[in-house]
């Protein structure tokens, strides 16, 4: 089914040095200077240029002492890795519904967008190892079966043509838990074990005409070289009859590496045509530079990651008090991102 393309947040992601790395995820590229972040376009089928800006810091402790006039350095320019990311749970659409059939089960419903085909999977109380590629391990509720889509924009889980009766082998029985194991991330120095976690998976679009195939393997098993996932994390909050889904982070894996997703605010603002109406509560920045209010914003600040400014601004806030206009956090570096148009 044919669909227009839709954007949604662009993202950095802090890579693992390796799907072996017990350290965890880590900036890349890290060093005194600063950091240099691998940066990923979020924005289901289709792929995004973004470029890495960094100023050397200046200063220095002690007593003045008499030098002579530097010429002003250029800032230094290089580009981030841009990684395409074919499957996307759209995270603020996650909720939990009860059943019409049996009240006091709840299952997910939200929507995503697999520029591939694509499996979806569900597990509750779930622990992932960090030395064993994402695989994901239940002990007390099994997972359902894979739930399979084409490539397609908009899709919506459960699916339209699953019969009712199936929504329950996709839900949990709160009441059959305590509370806290429902609520929060129990963890140690390698594993974690997560209330609720929901995975998409694909075919790597390089490996897409060998012959490999999702059903042949296990829900929840080690990711493989050929697989590109989207894994979302969360937990369980109560309320007076009712529950609802705090997500706390979404990884991908893609080229055999793991990558924390992380939001830029004010992206999808900045991206939207004059006068359009995004919907979406992350902030109220307009399209329009912050400082200057004339020029279009296209620079993230780092780490705060809020995209508030134009090139020329972000440059003279680096040389003056280098803190973000939005939220006042000290600015290492700075992100400049080319909108498509």
């Amino acid at each position: 089914m044919g669909a227009s393309s839709s954007r949604s947040s662009t993202v950095v992601a802090q890579r693992r040095h390796g799907p072996e790395d017990q350290s965890g995820f880590t900036v890349v590229n890290s060093n005194q200077q600063g950091y240099q972040p691998a940066t990923v376009y979020n924005n289901g089928p289709g792929r995004g240029r973004v470029q890495y800006t960094q100023q050397q810091p200046g200063g220095f402790y002690g007593q003045p002492q008499p030098q002579q006039p530097q010429p002003q350095q250029a800032t230094e320019k290089k580009k981030t890795k841009t990684i395409r990311n074919d499957v996307n749970l759209k995270k603020h659409t996650l909720k939990m519904v009860q059943d019409e059939s049996d009240p006091s089960v709840y299952y997910p419903t939200f929507k995503f967008d697999c520029g591939a085909p694509c499996s979806v999977s569900v597990f509750f109380l779930a622990t992932e190892s960090s030395s064993e590629k994402l695989r994901l391990r239940t002990s007390v509720q099994s997972p359902g079966k894979r739930v399979f889509y084409e490539k397609q924009l908009g899709c919506t889980f459960p699916p339209e043509n699953m019969d009712k009766s199936e929504y329950k082998s996709y839900g949990i029985v709160p009441a059959a838990y305590v509370e806290e194991q429902l609520s929060t991330v129990e963890a140690n120095d390698s594993e974690q074990k997560w209330p609720i976690c929901i995975r998409l998976e694909c075919v790597s679009a390089d490996q897409a005409l060998q012959d490999h195939s999702l059903s042949d393997l296990p829900v929840g098993s080690p990711m493989l070289d050929w697989v590109q996932s989207q894994t979302t994390y969360a937990v369980l909050e109560k309320h007076e009859s009712s529950y609802s889904v705090k997500v706390h982070k979404q990884k991908i894996w893609v080229q055999n590496m793991a990558y924390e997703l992380q939001e830029i605010y004010g992206l999808e603002n900045a991206n939207a045509r004059e006068g359009a109406v995004t919907g979406t509560p992350a902030d109220d920045l307009g399209r329009e530079c912050v400082i200057c209010m004339s020029e279009p914003r296209d620079t993230t600040l780092l780490p705060c990651r809020h995209m508030c400014l134009c090139h020329d601004c972000a440059q003279m806030l680096r040389q003056q008090t280098n803190k973000c206009p939005i939220c006042r956090t000290q600015v290492k570096s700075l992100l400049e991102i080319t909108l498509k148009n």
